[in-house]
């Protein structure tokens, strides 16, 4: 969800670490009704089931669907890719020695054990077929 700020007054904000107050205080900690309103007006209100489907398992792929996870509570997702495996270059294109890169694959793995998103590799989308 989006983190909108806006400059409420100067308010000192306790947090771990910092010591220097900051001036800056986020709207929906000033107003508790302003949380609720930004979550009702990104839900889709609908009792019918979406399905989507996402061309590419990249990272931009995965952080959509799991987006779609959050704020579409029914939908079937189907995940399309040319490659025979999840994740694009997270998987092929992170050398080794980059762990921290690789722990992003964890993250995008739940989003596949959802019991409503499938993925299909090896698909090709948008080649011309020869009669």
């Amino acid at each position: 969800m989006f983190k909108r700020s806006i400059r409420l007054f100067s308010k000192e904000i306790k947090t771990p670490g910092k010591e220097r107050p900051s001036s800056f205080v986020f709207a929906q900690d000033y107003n508790p009704e302003y949380k609720k309103r930004m979550e009702a007006q990104n839900h889709i209100k609908s009792d019918k089931e979406f399905r989507f489907a996402i061309v590419g398992s990249g990272p931009a792929g995965f952080y959509m669907a799991k987006m779609l996870l959050r704020w579409v509570p029914n939908c079937r997702i189907d995940i399309l890719d040319r490659n025979p495996h999840p994740f694009g270059l997270i998987r092929t294109g992170v050398s080794p020695d980059h762990q921290a890169m690789k722990k992003i694959e964890k993250d995008f793995s739940t989003v596949l054990d959802a019991h409503n998103v499938e993925f299909y590799g090896n698909v090709w989308i948008g080649d011309e077929l020869e009669a």
